[in-house]
């Protein structure tokens, strides 16, 4: 559609919704990736509406986006903006999407412990496996997250001198290619941990609740792996009968964009998508991070897309 927009006199509303996707959230991306971007955006939303328990039958994407919202803001809201009447008139996608997943029951796939490599990576592996040695998205088992995590809160005990680890309000923890979550998975586990063994049961949902909302951040560059995340960040606070915070320190956002970089006017359609990127400006500007945890793309890459000048600043 893009294609054929570029050579059309009439509107293009493909074209203006990638160039709106690209200013607003990732300065960096090119037109040409805006269809995968898209696509995977549309379907992760989706599932991640399926597997909070959003119901399909008789609904519209607008009404499916509007109940994912609830949940996850800022998902719910990409899902509204790039299936608005427009886009959802043109395309199949979402219409398909939303038939195929109606009669999906999640609790019969939650409990599957590759649910979670069968709902991003090897979903990549399949669909574009040159996109995911592009995107350096490979997923880091559990236990190897789990050995490092653990590793990091017994140096914060043991050779800084921070008796709670990561359960301190003194640490701060980011992982800048967050992924599907698994190591902000396992530095809460850390901090669960820690707690449990100090206080009583009834002490450690308010406690886990403050790290996970304040001390404990995450930027993600692609929809998809980071709709992942807010599911695992979700179901591992529910399964220590911790409420879900309204916010996080979880952000849709390109780590290596430079914060201080000048931000167009945003539409109220694209406020979740502000407030994403100004949190993940406020992090890199101004936030003390104690310990970082993380697997990113190969150096590479990274080093011929870093704006070096600002980070070199910092």
């Amino acid at each position: 559609i893009i294609r054929k927009e570029e050579t059309s006199t009439r509107r293009r509303p493909f074209s203006r919704l990638a160039h709106d996707w690209q200013a607003m959230l990732f300065p960096d991306l090119r037109l040409r990736d805006f269809p995968d971007a898209y696509a995977q955006t549309v379907a992760f939303a989706m599932l991640l509406a399926c597997a909070s328990g959003v119901t399909f039958e008789g609904k519209s994407v607008a009404d499916i986006s509007d109940q994912l919202a609830k949940h996850h803001p800022l998902m719910g809201r990409a899902l509204l903006v790039l299936t608005n009447p427009v886009a959802e008139q043109a395309l199949t996608v979402p219409g398909v999407l939303r038939e195929v997943l109606a009669p999906v029951r999640w609790e019969d796939l939650k409990g599957t412990k590759s649910a979670y490599w069968l709902m991003y990576e090897d979903f990549l592996r399949e669909y574009d496996p040159a996109l995911r040695r592009e995107t350096g998205s490979y997923y880091t088992p559990d236990l190897v997250a789990r050995l490092m995590a653990e590793f990091t809160d017994l140096v914060l005990k043991q050779l800084m001198g921070i008796p709670r680890g990561f359960a301190s309000e003194e640490v701060t923890a980011v992982d800048p290619a967050m992924g599907t979550g698994t190591f902000l998975v396992e530095i809460l586990r850390c901090a669960a941990r820690t707690i449990a063994a100090e206080q009583s049961e009834e002490g450690l949902p308010p406690s886990l609740r403050d790290v996970s909302r304040l001390r404990l951040i995450g930027m993600e560059r692609q929809a998809a792996p980071y709709a992942v995340a807010e599911l695992r960040m979700h179901q591992t606070l529910r399964a220590y009968k911790t409420e879900v915070p309204e916010t996080s320190c979880r952000y849709l956002a390109d780590t290596l964009d430079d914060p201080s970089a000048q931000v167009l006017d945003y539409p109220e359609l694209f406020e979740d998508f502000r407030q994403s990127r100004e949190g993940a400006n406020r992090v890199k500007l101004d936030t003390r991070v104690m310990a970082a945890l993380t697997n990113p793309p190969w150096k590479e890459r990274a080093a011929r897309r870093a704006p070096a000048a600002w980070i070199v600043r910092k």
